[in-house]
């Protein structure tokens, strides 16, 4: 060592912080999320071409993006509640890469056409999907509730190439469907036994019976000439709004509870006897989506519970919201014992005084592609739950509220670490004195066969082995390890994707400076084996589509290599590089055998 001891130490001590300054610099690429990160508009127009759109506006929205376009709403059905026909797809969606925005026109083009039969009387909305290399979870993160009147919202969506890690919940639950709201007129509290006050179908002007929840319904059947809007007529009433719950008729019985996909609502509370000599159930619970073909496998909000009546004040409970949707794409899911949650509301508050309570609101939909659980046991700890509401209590002899259905929890079959939980319980009725007669909701399902719908790109994404991150250091002269890519999703798997490993030299390479790289370039994975300068790796993915087959280039992986610097005041003055001196070597940090991942030593 040169100069005097204290000189040293201070050097060695500089030159330290120097290193972690830059390992810092090169490894902080996990971005920390919470609160919305999505943006939402609602498309005014479809086409004229195939790959364009018209939105509300286009804030925000550059050539660039990667969207979500999805229908939430575009049910028909009969007068009785039950499915009768789809306009466009409910549930549809797909994520598109924009090419270009017209701000005057406020028109997005996109860089393919579009896959989907959407239809704009079903609410159409496009979403933001924000990509990450990594992301951490650092509050809990959820979305915009659902609004009907904007037509957007109830949508949580991103893109993590590598990990996702939760040190808080991701949270949806009762973002989805509105229930039932509280009429603003007092009901005559009136039994249903009387005759006409136990119909189905009531106005919005009829005062003796709760609003009906929200659901994917727009129009209501009557004939080939006759398909009216569900709304004014057909917004209250004891029956089921396809898998919205109906609302409580008569004197102040229950609603019924939302439904979801694969489940059904509970029924409402009925009235108090004696008091009504014949009492009736309340609302009717909602039905289940997947008995209707069209409609399979599609990702719906959970629709919301029916509400109730009051005779003076406003003392009922509204309905339960539903859930709302997740779609996630990653490779690691880190689920550190949080909760990724898309259950159905129960309603609020307990209904007093001479007034029903509302039913719960039906479970959402959670969809996750991941690659893999995190290791250990304990970072895998994860409950993923799209559970139904509870249906409303009432603190007297009125009728309760139904439970919501349990929703739907898709995923791609990972494998399973044994400490991961899918609960789509349905809710349970709600209480009332002495005893209640409210009907728990059904069960929901999980299903593991996600293939998420990539329209002109696929999940591929590379990272160094050791960093676990787009940026790498190793010596000059010193075999790199492994650049690993995700397995491809999206396109036309037919009998495997193609792949073609490239790299550049370049500083800041473009893509015409890539060129097939050397060895063996057309696997999954790549190992580059010595290198002399800086180089960019990127892995270029092809899929079996015809007539053309769809292209994917990920982003590029940098390998920093690391040349002998001459004048160095800690140890020998040529170098301070792994195995570019056999001088003996103290090592500040720990490093792979191979000399990746910054190795940086001092000498004694």
């Amino acid at each position: 060592m040169r100069g005097s001891s204290g000189c040293n130490i201070s050097t060695r001590l500089l030159f330290m912080l120097m290193l972690s300054v830059l390992t810092f610099s090169l490894f902080s690429q996990d971005r920390k999320i919470s609160g919305v990160i999505n943006e939402y508009k609602s498309v005014t127009a479809i086409g004229p071409g195939l790959n364009n759109i018209t939105l509300a506006d286009v804030n925000n929205i550059v050539a660039g993006d990667t969207v979500l376009l999805i229908q939430m709403k575009g049910a028909i059905i009969l007068e009785a509640g039950g499915f009768r026909e789809p306009v466009g797809v409910p549930g549809s969606y797909e994520f598109l890469i924009v090419q270009s925005v017209d701000l005057g026109t406020r028109v997005v083009v996109f860089t393919n056409p579009i896959l989907n039969n959407y239809d704009i009387k079903g609410l159409v909305q496009l979403v933001t999907v924000p990509s990450y290399t990594s992301a951490t979870v650092k509050g809990t993160l959820t979305c915009q509730p659902w609004d009907s009147i904007s037509k957007t919202g109830g949508v949580l969506t991103m893109i993590v190439g590598r990990t996702l890690s939760l040190n808080a919940n991701i949270d949806v639950a009762g973002k989805g469907f509105f229930g039932g709201a509280i009429p603003p007129i007092a009901s005559a509290g009136i039994c249903s036994s009387d005759p006409g006050y136990d119909n189905f179908n009531y106005p919005v002007s009829f005062t003796n019976s709760g609003f009906k929840g929200e659901s994917p319904v727009i129009r209501v059947w009557i004939d080939f000439t006759n398909i009216p809007s569900i709304n004014p007529n057909y917004s209250k009433g004891k029956g089921k709004s396809y898998t919205g719950g109906g609302g409580g008729n008569g004197k102040y019985s229950g609603g019924g509870g939302g439904a979801s996909f694969y489940s059904t609502g509970g029924s409402g509370g009925f009235e108090p006897n004696p008091a009504c000599a014949s009492p009736n159930s309340g609302g009717v619970g909602g039905r289940k989506v997947n008995a209707d073909l069209e409609l399979e496998g599609k990702l719906l909000l959970g629709s919301g519970g029916g509400g109730s009546t009051y005779e003076s004040a406003p003392t009922a409970s509204a309905g339960g919201k539903g859930g709302g949707i997740i779609i996630i794409l990653c490779e690691i899911l880190k689920g550190k014992g949080k909760v990724i949650t898309a259950d159905g509301a129960q309603p609020s508050t307990t209904a007093s005084g001479n007034a029903g309570a509302g039913g719960g609101g039906g479970g959402g939909s959670i969809a996750l592609y991941q690659q893999s659980f995190s290791t250990p046991l304990d970072s895998s700890l994860l409950t993923i739950s799209a559970k139904g509401g509870k249906g409303g209590n009432t603190s007297n002899n009125f009728g309760e509220g139904g439970g919501g259905g349990g929703g739907f929890i898709l995923t791609n079959n990972p494998i399973n670490p044994g400490n991961v939980t899918k609960p789509t319980a349905g809710g349970l009725g709600g209480s009332r004195s002495p005893s209640g007669s409210g009907a728990a909701g059904t069960a929901g399902i999980d299903l593991t066969t996600f293939a998420p719908t990539l329209n002109g790109f696929l999940f591929n994404s590379i990272k160094s082995e050791i960093t676990g991150n787009l940026i790498d250091s190793i010596c000059s002269n010193v075999p790199f390890g492994t650049i690993l890519g995700t397995k491809p999703v999206g396109g036309v798997e037919g009998t495997g994707y193609h792949y073609e490993w490239q790299y550049s030299t370049l500083a800041n390479p473009t893509d015409p400076d890539y060129i097939p790289a050397a060895g063996v370039n057309n696997l999954q994975d790549y190992s580059p084996g010595i290198l002399t300068v800086t180089t960019w790796f990127r892995r270029v993915v092809t899929d079996n589509g015809t007539p053309l087959p769809l292209t994917d280039k990920s982003t590029p992986v940098k390998i920093i290599v690391q040349q002998a610097i001459t004048g160095n005041l800690i140890g020998k003055d040529t170098t301070i590089c792994y195995n570019q001196n056999p001088l003996p070597l103290v090592p500040l940090n720990a490093g792979p055998s191979n000399g990746s991942s910054l190795n940086y030593y001092i000498y004694k």
